[in-house]
Formats: C-alpha cells, sequence, structure tokens
C-alpha cells in the first residue's frame, strides 16, 4: 500500500497514516508493524487481536472472536481460547511496534465488547518502549479526555460500537497535531 501512495505525487511519503474501525483497526496496527513508513496509526475499538490486552477478563475473548471470526485469526490464535493466561504476547507488544509513531486509540463508553479498559492499559503497557525511543508514550492517568498532541492516546465518547461525527473530529484533531495541516502535497492533474 504505501508503495504506491509513495508513487503518487498527491501524497506526502512524510506525512503517511493508517486508520482503521474495529477489523480495519487490527489491520491498521499490524500494518504499521511490518512496515515503518507509516508514520501515524488511529486504530478505533480495535478490541480484542487489536488493541486489547488478550488476558484482560473484560470485552470479547479469544473463544467468542474467532468462533464468530475464524477468517480473521490462525487457528494458532484460536488455540488459546479459554487459557488466554499462557499466551506467550500481548497487545502492549504490538502497541509497542509503534513507537516512536503517534498512536490514537478510540473507543466508546458502552462498547465493553471492545474492552476500552484493556486497551488503555495495553498503552500504558507500551509507553516503556517509547520512552527508550525519546518519546512520551501515553502520559494520561485514566480513559477519558485525551491531549491530541501526545504520542499515544487513548479517547473516550459516549455511545456504543461504530464511527461517528465526535470519532472523526477526534481523528482530525490527532492528525492535526502531528501532521502540520497547512502543507499540501502537490496535485497530479
Amino acid at each position: 500500500m504505501v508503495d504506491v501512495l509513495e508513487a503518487d505525487p498527491r501524497f506526502d511519503p512524510e506525512r503517511m497514516a493508517v486508520w482503521g474501525h474495529s477489523r480495519n483497526g487490527k489491520s491498521a496496527l499490524v500494518a504499521a508493524a511490518f512496515d515503518d513508513r507509516i508514520d501515524l496509526v488511529i486504530a478505533h475499538q480495535a478490541g480484542t487481536g487489536g488493541t486489547t490486552l488478550t488476558r484482560s477478563d473484560a470485552g470479547e475473548s479469544v473463544a467468542q472472536i474467532t468462533d464468530t471470526y475464524p477468517y480473521w485469526f490462525s487457528d494458532t490464535y484460536a488455540g488459546f481460547a479459554g487459557r488466554e493466561d499462557l499466551i506467550p504476547v500481548d497487545q502492549h507488544q504490538l502497541i509497542a511496534l509503534m513507537a516512536p509513531r503517534p498512536l490514537l486509540i478510540g473507543g466508546a463508553w458502552r462498547d465493553q465488547w471492545s474492552d476500552p479498559g484493556g486497551s488503555f492499559r495495553a498503552a500504558q503497557g507500551a509507553t516503556p518502549i517509547y520512552h527508550l525511543y525519546g518519546s512520551q508514550g501515553l502520559e494520561q492517568d485514566a480513559l477519558g479526555a485525551f491531549d491530541p498532541q501526545a504520542d499515544i492516546a487513548v479517547f473516550m465518547r459516549n455511545g456504543l460500537h461504530g464511527v461517528t461525527a465526535v470519532d472523526w473530529r477526534n481523528f482530525l484533531a490527532f492528525l492535526d497535531a502531528h501532521f502540520s495541516p497547512d502543507v499540501v502535497p502537490a496535485s497530479a492533474d
């Protein structure tokens, strides 16, 4: 994906961002983990297998998500259903692979299936790796209001699983804080 965007003059190769909601939030994280040319990540309500801790006791379990969406995950991951405490890695390590790039994690208070608390704890767990790169990581003390200029930010809004106008305002504030909003790439006529 980034190869194509870099070759197109309508895009600025110094300001590449990936965004995804739910299953696509998981994909955004994986894309950035494998390609450090991605400069910023927005993972919105990515939940189990995305931003929330697999070992968390809240939200969707490995059994539930792999039974419902077996084509999203490997059989190895599904084998940890009911044995999440034995999984050798957890989502804070995936988040740490974003360091030192800016990461915005979005959630909703009534979307407990995505386990926003587990996402917040995963962001806390990734923060020491951000520190190794000279970045602040997550500076928030709790879920709620966020600073769009933070290296890792977790925002919450009212409501359920979905993308709303509030989410878009938060996404754009985060992008504007990390990418100069007044610089526009050359157009391709």
